[in-house]
């Protein structure tokens, strides 16, 4: 297992290299059979480019860089088998985004698919991280929507600086993925929302945003531009004035 992610952390630093600053490290994880590796590969062919072959099972990883208004997204997609899944806490450092799949269709392990998620937010090192839930197979009839899947994983009920959205998509048509991507690159190029207001974004933030309008709105919210202001100008910022 150590070999294999000296390996890995070999690859990344070599794309932080080659693709600058603009690069954002995104986790894709979900139980197995979820729709990963899906995703991954249609991403990947929606921007006009031919993805590399899938890397070996016993690897457990596939990884592919992928370009989104803007931001450059290393993908890394972790195999969701009970057995890959302690590689999942090895790659969490410098991972500024979290992309969660889960199978819509698969209601008998919704409740394993939540116990993973949130034993994996407990984790340090995904402290304020940005959690996009990819809602997939949202194609096939017996499914769960959007809004019971919200409550089955208990979203509501994550660690208040996760900041996290839930994309109802399929990923063999790639229905919903743009829209899914357009929430995570916003959030991601919005780093100072949270870190200079912290309190702030507690209350006015931590909210589902059923749309990247609603989500801009409340970034762009009169409350939150004079708290960015009085943050950048002083590093005690006074947050009585919200109240």
């Amino acid at each position: 297992m150590g070999q294999t992610i000296g390996v890995l952390d070999c690859i990344y630093e070599n794309m932080l290299e080659k693709y600058g600053p603009w690069q954002r490290r995104v986790l894709m994880v979900g139980l197995d059979n979820a729709g990963k590796t899906t995703v991954l590969f249609t991403l990947k062919s929606r921007n006009g480019e031919k993805p590399a072959p899938p890397a070996p099972n016993t690897m457990g990883y596939n990884v592919e860089m992928v370009r989104h208004q803007g931001i450059m997204f290393s993908l890394w997609d972790l195999g969701g088998h009970s057995t890959n899944r302690v590689a999942w806490l090895q790659l969490l450092p410098d991972t500024q985004g979290l992309i969660f799949v889960v199978d819509s269709n698969d209601k008998k392990r919704i409740t394993e698919a939540r116990d993973e998620l949130h034993k994996l937010l407990k984790n340090d090192e995904l402290s304020g991280v940005r959690l996009l839930v990819l809602a997939n197979k949202q194609d096939l009839d017996d499914k769960f929507t959007t809004d019971e899947i919200t409550e089955k994983l208990q979203l509501r009920t994550l660690p208040f600086d996760v900041w996290w959205h839930i994309q109802e998509c399929c990923a063999t048509s790639g229905d919903g993925l743009s829209q899914g991507l357009d929430w995570l690159a916003s959030a991601l190029a919005n780093p100072q929302v949270t870190d200079l207001i912290q309190p702030l974004y507690d209350y006015r933030l931590h909210q589902q945003t059923d749309t990247l309008e609603d989500y801009q709105r409340a970034l762009s919210s009169d409350d939150v531009s004079s708290a960015q202001k009085s943050a950048k100008g002083s590093s005690e910022a006074s947050f009585s004035s919200f109240d």
